[in-house]
C-alpha cells in the first residue's frame, strides 16, 4: 500500500527486473546492461548475456534490478559510464548442499531434538497411505502435466483462502503454465509430486540451473496437514539433490518458519540501481529512489508491512460456516438399520477427510484398515479400525 505512491511517480520502476526469477526461468527481460551473473568466489556463471557480436543497447539513464541474491555478483556493460547503488531488499533462504554429508546428520544439526519429528512425518505418511514420490524432470505426458498443474493451482488457492491471503503466483498462472512444460522437457524445470495412490497431495514446481535447484511454487492438500507434507517435500527433494550432485537448494524469499529451520544459508536479496554518471535525470531519479528504499526499509523495520497485511486480511475476511468435530472412543460400532457404511474418499464426504486423516496419524493407522459409518439423518459418524472405535460428532456453529 505504502509503495503505490512511489510507483506512480516512478513509472519505469513497474518494469523492474526480478533477477533471480529471470535467470532461473530463462526469461528474456534481463536488460542488455547486464552482461553476466555469477556466483561469488566461484567460476560458475549462472547467466551470460548473448550479444551476438554486437554492442549491447544501453538506452536508459537508470535501470532497476531487484531480487539480486548477495551470493551472486553482476557484471555490467559500459561500467565506465555507469555506477551502481545497492539497497537491502528482503531475506533469502537456501540450503548449501555442498556442506551436507548425509540427510540424517543434517536433520540433527538443523532440528536437534526435533529431528525425530521430521522423520516421524515421513514414516507416518508412508504407513497410513500408499505413498509414492515422483520427480518429472526431462519427460512428462502432456495430459498429466495439465492434471498436475491444475491440481497445484487448486491446492494453492485452497490454502491461501484458508489463510485469508492472496497468492501472487496465481496472478501469473497462465504464463507459468505455458512456459513450464518445455522447460521440464529440457531438464530446466521439474515437478516434484507426492502421491497417495494416484492422487497428488503435494506438488512443487522447481527450476534447475547448473546443479542449483530453485523451489519456486509448492503447495499441498490441507486434508493431510497433520503429516507435515511441507517438511516431507523438502526432505525428499534435498535427498534428490544429494544423490544427483547438486550444489544448492534455493527457496527464495518469504520469511516462513520452515524456511528458517531448513536453511543453512540465510542471505540478503538486494536491489540494484544502475545509473548513468553524468545524467541529471539519472541523478534525480537515483535521489528519489534512495528516499523510497530508505523509507521502505524503515517501515519494514517497524513491521508496518505486517500490520498492513493483517489489515488487508481483515478487510477480505469471510465468515464461513464453522464446524466442530468431536471424536471420542467407544467400545463398538452400534448395530442397527440406521447405520450406513460410506466411502469417505467420495467428494460428498470431503468434509470428513481431514478429521479422518488426523485420526490415522494420531493412531498410526493404515487407511485401508478403517471403515467409516454414518448414522442416517444425524451429524454422527463412526470410525472403526483394527484397534479402536471412535464416534465422530459434527456440529455447525
Amino acid at each position: 500500500m505504502f509503495l503505490k505512491f512511489f510507483k506512480s511517480i516512478l513509472p519505469f520502476n513497474r518494469n523492474q527486473t526480478n533477477l533471480i526469477l529471470s535467470v532461473f526461468q530463462r526469461k528474456s527481460d534481463i536488460p542488455s546492461v547486464v552482461s553476466m551473473v555469477y556466483l561469488k568466489n566461484d567460476v560458475t556463471k549462472l547467466y551470460v548475456q548473448n550479444y551476438e557480436n554486437k554492442t549491447p543497447k544501453v538506452t536508459q539513464d537508470i535501470y532497476s534490478i531487484g531480487y539480486v541474491p548477495n551470493y551472486s555478483e553482476i557484471k555490467f556493460s559500459e561500467e565506465d559510464s555507469y555506477s551502481t547503488k545497492v539497497f537491502y531488499q528482503v531475506k533469502g533462504y537456501r540450503i548449501n548442499v555442498q556442506e551436507i554429508s548425509d540427510i540424517g546428520s543434517y536433520l540433527k544439526q538443523r532440528f536437534k531434538g526435533n529431528a525425530k519429528t521430521i522423520k516421524r512425518y515421513k514414516k507416518r505418511l508412508e504407513q497410513s497411505f500408499h505413498i509414492n514420490y515422483r520427480l518429472y524432470h526431462g519427460a512428462i505426458e502432456h495430459d498429466h502435466y495439465d492434471f498436475l498443474f491444475n491440481s497445484l493451482r487448486e491446492m494453492i488457492i485452497k490454502r491461501f483462502d484458508q489463510r485469508n491471503e492472496i497468492s501472487k503466483q496465481i496472478g501469473e498462472w497462465n504464463n507459468l503454465y505455458s512456459s513450464t512444460l518445455e522447460l521440464i522437457l529440457q531438464k530446466k524445470a521439474s515437478l516434484f509430486v507426492i502421491y497417495d495412490d494416484t492422487k497428488p497431495i503435494e506438488i512443487s514446481l522447481n527450476y534447475h540451473l547448473k546443479n542449483n535447484l530453485y523451489s519456486y511454487a509448492s503447495s499441498f492438500d490441507t486434508d493431510y496437514s497433520k503429516f507435515g507434507l511441507g517438511h516431507v517435500e523438502i526432505y525428499k527433494q534435498l535427498e534428490w539433490c544429494l544423490e544427483n550432485g547438486y550444489n544448492t537448494f534455493e527457496m527464495g524469499w518469504g520469511d516462513l518458519d520452515y524456511k528458517r529451520r531448513w536453511s543453512n544459508d540465510i542471505y540478503n536479496f538486494e536491489h540494484h540501481f544502475w545509473y548513468k554518471k553524468k545524467s541529471v535525470k539519472a541523478g534525480l531519479l537515483r535521489y528519489m529512489l534512495t528516499i523510497k528504499m530508505v523509507f521502505k526499509n524503515y517501515l519494514i523495520s517497524k513491521n508496518v508491512h505486517v500490520h498492513s497485511n493483517n489489515l488487508r486480511k481483515k478487510l477480505r475476511k469471510k465468515t464461513p460456516v464453522k464446524m466442530t468435530y468431536n471424536l471420542e472412543p467407544i467400545n463398538e460400532i452400534p448395530s442397527n438399520q440406521e447405520m450406513l457404511s460410506i466411502d469417505f474418499e467420495k467428494e460428498e464426504f470431503s468434509f470428513l477427510r481431514r478429521t479422518i486423516y488426523d485420526f490415522l496419524y494420531s493412531h498410526n493407522e493404515q487407511k485401508d484398515n478403517i471403515k467409516v459409518f454414518e448414522k442416517r439423518k444425524m451429524e454422527l459418524y463412526f470410525i472403526h479400525s483394527e484397534v479402536t472405535c471412535q464416534k465422530l460428532l459434527i456440529r455447525s456453529k
